[in-house]
């Protein structure tokens, strides 16, 4: 999808639709097919299983309509949004010990909770865990890019210029 994308042959077909589309299947969870009677198609092909090809089709779907809509790629190109793409890898990493531990350990004692309480709780798990991505960006992750980056620069610099010579083929 990427070269047909860099190369301007894919083509723009209801990539909105497409992407909602995505979305839904891919937000499916086990035993989906199960519940509403979806029993019947083969087990790759139903929603909800996890070793199945409705998640990356979904996926491809997701990709394909981001990719492919105009007003979806101005949002995705805003400053919050591309901040939370710098911060991706490190939030990734950190929001599911947060929630794990923290969360989970804040949400034991305060049981049972009002729905302002668990508005509350989430508002501030969403600004730990975007403040600790963000630090993870900036003190791990930036710096391991760096120093891959610079080692990566003196692998090349250092090369053999025999490394580049073919040898020679007598007959």
């Amino acid at each position: 999808m990427q070269e047909a994308w860099t190369r301007s042959r894919l083509k723009r077909v209801a990539p909105e639709l497409v992407l909602v589309i995505g979305l839904i299947l891919g937000s499916q969870s086990a035993g989906f097919a199960h519940r509403y009677g979806l029993d019947f198609l083969p087990g790759s092909l139903q929603p909800g299983n996890p070793a199945g090809l409705i998640y990356p089709i979904a996926a491809a779907l997701v990709v394909y309509g981001c990719l492919m809509s105009v007003p979806v790629a101005k949002f995705l190109q805003q400053a919050q949004c591309l901040f939370l793409g710098r911060i991706s890898f490190g939030l990734y990493l950190i929001h599911v010990p947060i929630a794990y531990t923290l969360v989970m350990a804040v949400a034991v004692l305060l049981w049972p909770m009002s729905a302002i309480t668990l508005a509350v709780g989430l508002l501030i798990f969403v600004a730990l865990s975007v403040s600790l991505g963000w630090l993870m960006t900036v003190l791990v992750d930036g710096p391991a890019l760096r120093l891959l980056a610079s080692i990566r620069a003196l692998k090349n610099k250092w090369r053999s210029p025999l490394a580049t010579v073919r040898p020679l083929v007598l007959d």
